[in-house]
């Protein structure tokens, strides 16, 4: 048995997606890493059954104290500014050193490496997967990232649930705990909204989704990978599949979709204006519709190591076995008898 540590545990998406992945398994411990809150009162002791250790990023004891006894650490940290978010991994990867952690994961959890390079707020992702594996291979500590593709949760975006006890475990499994509304101006089905990604040659791209509990359940099988094999990107598919797919599958629910697609060159036509509005008048809504359009047009690429992920961990890990998209879609929009 091992202990992991993730930092940012708390979080109703990633973070309860991998305690609960890896507490359910049975085999291994969990404490969830947070970040101290100055005069917080009545704080929570634990979340999804793992214990919380409140942290202070910017203090190593504080760090260390927290990771004795555990040799794992995975970060499914959040921070929008680039530089905190390198500097805050790069304390706590610091303070494994000092507690002597054998493995350590940054945060990454998005769509392929190739991907950094095309979206602003994702670009930082390549500095800090670098600064992390090179302190890392210093001190002799495994080090490998995760990526996951969208979220397969996206999806249900829009869909009303029952108010009662079936309502909200139908919910909870259709939403894996999302709720930000990032990606409703291209996936609502419930509003009959699905735009299709195509690629220069006018063919859907294939795009990896992979659902927010599966995604848990692909980490908490790699804890028992040898430690050799903690290296390097370790991503996951879900499901890889056309937004076509999708239409022809929700066909079969019953649910009739307009037509529509978007290619790169429409993408950025979006992109240059949603830098124009920035230049003029500065918002984070902005920033996060260009970043998704950014991402959208990451999947008309339709690169592999981009929109399009390696099965790496499938085959790592062959014992978990995966949602796919259909099945995630007639389970989430099948009718009550």
């Amino acid at each position: 048995m091992v202990r992991v540590a993730v930092a940012g545990g708390t979080s109703p998406t990633l973070g309860r997606s991998i305690v609960t992945a890896i507490l359910e398994n049975g085999r291994h411990d969990v404490v969830i890493l947070s970040r101290k809150v100055p005069d917080r009162e009545s704080a929570p002791t634990e979340a999804y059954g793992a214990p919380i250790a409140y942290v202070d990023y910017s203090s190593g004891p504080s760090l260390t104290a927290a990771l004795q006894g555990c040799q794992i650490v995975i970060s499914v940290l959040k921070i929008l500014d680039p530089q905190a978010m390198i500097d805050t991994h790069l304390a706590l990867l610091a303070a494994c050193v000092t507690a002597k952690i054998s493995r350590f994961s940054p945060s990454d959890w998005s769509l392929g490496p190739l991907s950094h390079s095309q979206v602003d707020l994702l670009e930082s992702r390549n500095q800090l997967w670098k600064s992390c594996s090179e302190l890392a291979a210093e001190h002799g500590i495994y080090c490998a990232d995760f990526q996951n593709g969208a979220f397969m949760n996206y999806f249900a975006q829009g869909k009303k649930f029952p108010n009662d006890k079936e309502g909200q475990a139908e919910e909870a499994y259709a939403l894996g705990g999302l709720k930000d509304g990032m990606m409703l101006k291209y996936i609502n089905l419930p509003s009959q909204k699905l735009i299709i990604p195509l690629t220069s040659d006018g063919t859907p791209s294939l795009i990896t989704m992979t659902l927010l509990d599966d995604i848990g359940k692909f980490v908490a099988a790699a804890i028992d990978l040898p430690p050799e094999q903690w290296q390097g990107h370790l991503s996951m598919a879900g499901d890889t599949f056309t937004y076509e797919h999708v239409y022809s599958l929700m066909q079969d629910q019953g649910l009739v979709l307009p037509h529509e697609t978007t290619t790169i060159d429409q993408c950025q036509t979006l992109i240059d204006d949603l830098d124009k509005a920035l230049t003029h008048h500065f918002s984070l809504e902005t920033l996060i519709e260009k970043m998704v359009a950014q991402m959208i047009q990451v999947h008309c690429r339709g690169e592999i190591g981009g929109g399009q992920l390696q099965p790496t961990l499938n085959q790592l890990c062959p014992e978990v076995k995966s949602t796919t998209i259909a099945e995630y879609l007639q389970r989430v929009y099948r009718s009550r008898t």
